[in-house]
């Protein structure tokens, strides 16, 4: 379960310090000039449509914390909005289906942990999805395909190889491959080549998702158990990869679909468990209003997982509440300094400057290489028409510096001295703290180092290991100063 968390190296979790530093608890009625551009913005979505507003409705429409969150998602003020637990589903989600931008149905989908003392023969590692679990009452044919595949595509998204090779679902009826006759079982036959399309043309987009496997019409005993799958398929089985193994089950009708969601709920209290919505691009989750702290603080989790392993993330264009730092990077190379310049983790601009002339060759000394790398690195700020003025601080190589911890370091004046002074080598990453302070003093912000080629330690030494730095990546000095 924890990789649910931490797949992709998206650590999401931080410390209730650092929590309580950065969220902002916002009234609408406190935000007259961002409230403004929503408002208008409102005015111009629902023009021509059933549920259009004139200017006096949406002003007093935004003041509405569903109406104000799900606009500064549409605006370009946050990646998603969450909602549900004090409202019904409708009034959250009304607002989010005709405001924010979909793909395809939008449905819900419920992820389960399941206990690990309930481990069997059922679901692998424990894990376990159903679709949909709240919107659709009968799905179309189009509909079910667009279920499938994309709760598919879900839980691979957020659920790593190495803890689910395969992600095998199956739509769940009372026939299993003809067996029986209906009008859901009519729909799921005619979803079946929508959904090998669709999934043919998502493995075609991205390798990754060469691991689903979608079959239809399988009784749910046939879909989640490899026994009774072999008893009904005969030679079937062998060509359906996936029968028996599923772990992600789509449903003919929103009937079955939330009666599994609740029965998992009650019957595994323990679980961790979590809805997703489905079609919104992450951008919007409605909870259940018996949720539980723990399950929203996982829904949000997830949710975010899934929108920065998105194809369709892109990083939020107006940091209004949450502004992106600016951060100027300085790293001194043997023949190169590579300076860049970040907002956030969006890169401005990244240059590497070489340094191979007859004048920089005389230079044998560290130190006597201070001048023209600064002047190297001012003519660069130059050619890219940087604006310092937005700089919230500076970042060089640390140098070798004794009895360093990894980290970074406010550049102070007997840092420069012990650079100087104490004999712990000659190196050309000396030079990054006098260069990052010397643009930072100009500019008046903080001056920082990072990433000491000294803090390879005796000991670690001794056992033969070796510190992997961040050297060549100024994004790792930009993330960390910010």
């Amino acid at each position: 379960v924890t990789a649910l968390m931490d797949y992709g190296a998206c650590k999401l979790a931080c410390s209730r310090d650092r929590f309580f530093s950065r969220v902002l608890v916002v009234d609408p009625a406190d935000e007259d000039l961002i409230r403004a551009e929503l408002s208008a913005e409102l005015v111009t979505i629902s023009e021509g449509r059933k549920w259009a507003f004139d200017a006096k409705e949406a002003a007093a429409k935004v003041l509405d914390p569903v109406y104000f969150g799900v606009m500064l998602v549409r605006c370009g003020y946050a990646d998603a909005i969450l909602g549900g637990v004090t409202h019904s589903t409708r009034d959250f989600l009304i607002p989010c289906l005709r405001l924010l931008e979909g793909q395809g149905t939008a449905f819900e989908m419920g992820l389960f942990a399941l206990p690990d003392e309930e481990a069997g023969p059922l679901f692998k590692r424990n894990l376990v999805m159903f679709a949909d679990v709240a919107l659709n009452l009968e799905p179309t044919p189009k509909q079910l395909a667009d279920i499938a595949v994309h709760s598919c595509q879900t839980m691979r998204d957020i659920i790593p190889p190495e803890v689910l090779p395969e992600i095998n679902a199956a739509l769940v009826s009372y026939s299993t491959k003809g067996s029986g006759e209906g009008p859901s079982v009519e729909r799921i036959r005619a979803a079946e080549p929508l959904i090998n399309q669709k999934l043919a043309d998502l493995k075609a987009s991205n390798p990754a998702y060469e691991s689903i496997n979608i079959n239809t019409e399988f009784q749910i005993s046939v879909a989640i158990s490899d026994r009774a799958a072999k008893g009904k398929l005969k030679e079937q089985f062998k060509l359906l990869k996936g029968a028996g193994k599923a772990n992600v089950l789509i449903v003919p009708s929103l009937d079955e679909g939330n009666m599994l969601y609740h029965l998992y709920s009650t019957r595994y209290p323990t679980a961790q468990s979590t809805l997703i919505m489905g079609g919104l691009k992450h951008q919007a989750l409605d909870f259940s209003r018996s949720s539980t702290p723990e399950q929203i603080a996982r829904g949000a989790q997830v949710l975010m997982l899934g929108r920065l392993r998105s194809e369709h993330y892109r990083a939020t264009p107006k940091d209004y509440f949450f502004p992106q730092h600016q951060v100027l990077t300085i790293n001194p190379g043997s023949s190169a300094t590579r300076v860049a310049m970040y907002e956030g983790e969006r890169a401005l601009f990244e240059r590497e400057i070489r340094h191979d002339g007859a004048g920089f060759a005389s230079q044998k000394a560290v130190w006597d290489q201070l001048e023209t790398r600064g002047a190297c690195i001012d003519e660069v700020l130059n050619e890219e028409a940087a604006d310092l003025s937005s700089i919230s601080a500076v970042v060089g190589r640390a140098g070798m510096l004794p009895n360093m911890e990894p980290g970074i370091y406010r550049i102070s004046k007997d840092m420069l001295v012990s650079l100087v002074t104490d004999n712990l080598g000659e190196h050309v990453a000396n030079l990054g703290a006098p260069l990052a302070l010397r643009i930072a003093a100009r500019l008046g912000v903080p001056a920082y180092v990072a990433d000491a080629p000294s803090i390879e330690t005796e000991a670690m030494r001794d056992l033969g290991l070796k510190v992997i730095t961040g050297q060549e990546s100024p994004k790792f000095y930009a993330a960390q100063a910010a």
